[in-house]
């Protein structure tokens, strides 16, 4: 006769639900010395409510050891209720699983279905001192729906539904107080998802396994099939280094541009398909600390690329050739090809391999990246592909990134129209 209600608030803090969800019933029988006493025959169910249904059996064969086997299983049909224990929009839920415990050691195994995703945990930990002493999980998904995760926002109705602010309410926000509180026990977690489905994401499918031990963390695998492409990541975080230490290699290929810049959330008159290789350090959790170490290289090829705008290409024939052309008024460029790799030196960026091809010209040049100063030095040399004699213009572009300076050499450009 103990009110599930009042359990469940007893459990979670701000726990508030409208509805009754009955009365938790049970029994088991205890036996042994008081040096040695066994729980047998536990049985525990939730009655008088279809809003939860709740089943536990099993036994302790050591009280004093925790010697335990128990089976679970659990159904929550009413989202309302599981968005008062968890914060999130999840779909209806069915759950069966088993623990067991050997002193400060437990395993707990789950089979876990959240409308049509299907989920199966395996996690093992320890405890010591009232504190975690090792953790390793695994989790596993055949096709992982986003929005039965409550994972997908929404817009429906008259408020927004915005998981990331609910997640990062629950969690210690600020980069810095996370890195902090970072568990310092030796962990592992491995997440397989084979296939990925969301109404704002191009992610088919996702491999992530992360170790850490002692304040350093390793990212063993970040694989992800992206649409038509793929990218994969390796990493590193040292909190014992003093700014933190952050190392990061990855590539992609083929990746559409413009689905990743709806993906992330950045606005962008460039669409095309980019590839990717490289690897950057840094250390310290602020950008200015990041920007003013930055160390590595990181080399692109973005194809069939085209930015929406003024031609760009026109520089070709001639800045004057390009004003009385008309091609002034054209609604974009298509850029055939562009590759460069940069440099990186503590927050300077340097190349002397830059190409553009389009339709019209193949351009070369070189560029200084001031990422600290947030300066730009680029030289870009077109030469045209439809003329013999090609006397070319240097374009130039100096200042600020945010809004530079265009300089074209004036007698090049004169001599070309």
């Amino acid at each position: 006769g103990l009110n599930t209600e009042a359990v469940l608030a007893t459990l979670i803090e701000d726990f508030v639900y409208p509805h009754d969800l009955g009365d938790l019933v049970g029994s088991f029988a205890l036996r042994g010395s008081l040096e040695d006493l066994e729980v047998r025959q536990l049985v525990l169910t939730n009655m008088g409510s279809d809003r939860l249904t709740l089943g536990i059996e099993g036994g302790i064969g050591d009280l004093d050891e925790l010697e335990a086997d128990l089976s679970f299983q659990a159904r929550v049909p009413d989202t309302e209720l599981l968005k008062a224990l968890t914060g999130l929009q999840l779909a209806a839920a069915d759950a069966a699983g088993t623990l067991q415990t050997h002193g400060n050691k437990v395993r707990l195994k789950g089979d876990m279905k959240f409308g049509k995703t299907r989920l199966t945990t395996d996690t093992a930990f320890s405890t010591g001192d009232g504190k975690l002493q090792s953790l390793d999980t695994e989790i596993r998904s055949p096709h992982l729906y986003l929005a039965d995760l409550g994972l997908q926002a929404s817009t429906d109705g008259e408020q927004r539904y915005r998981p990331a602010e609910q997640i990062e309410g629950a969690a210690e926000s600020g980069v810095e107080r996370i890195l902090r509180r970072a568990p310092r026990f030796p962990s592992r977690i491995h997440l397989s998802v084979d296939e990925l489905t969301g109404e704002n994401t191009a992610i088919d499918s996702l491999q992530l396994e992360l170790t850490g031990r002692d304040g350093a963390y390793t990212v063993r695998q970040l694989d992800a099939s992206y649409a038509t492409g793929l990218a994969e990541f390796r990493g590193i975080v040292d909190l014992n280094q003093d700014p933190v230490a952050i190392s990061l290699a990855g590539q992609g290929i083929s990746i559409p541009l413009n689905r990743l810049s709806a993906d992330i959330g950045m606005e962008t008159d460039v669409a095309g398909i980019i590839s990717f290789r490289g690897g950057i350090t840094g250390r310290g959790t602020q950008r200015s600390e990041l920007l003013q170490s930055l160390d590595g290289s990181l080399a692109f090829a973005l194809q069939d690329a085209v930015i929406e705008g003024a031609a760009y290409d026109v520089l070709a024939t001639g800045l004057l050739e390009w004003m009385y052309s008309g091609a002034a008024l054209e609604t974009s460029t298509r850029l055939d090809c562009t590759m460069a790799r940069f440099d990186f030196n503590r927050g300077k960026a340097r190349t002397d391999n830059i190409y553009i091809e389009t339709r019209k010209m193949i351009a070369t040049g070189e560029a200084k990246l001031d990422l600290v100063k947030n300066e730009i030095d680029l030289s870009l040399t077109p030469r045209s592909k439809s003329r013999q004699i090609q006397i070319p213009s240097t374009v130039r572009v100096r200042g600020p990134i945010d809004n530079p300076r265009t300089i074209v050499s004036p007698v090049s450009a004169a001599a070309d129209a």
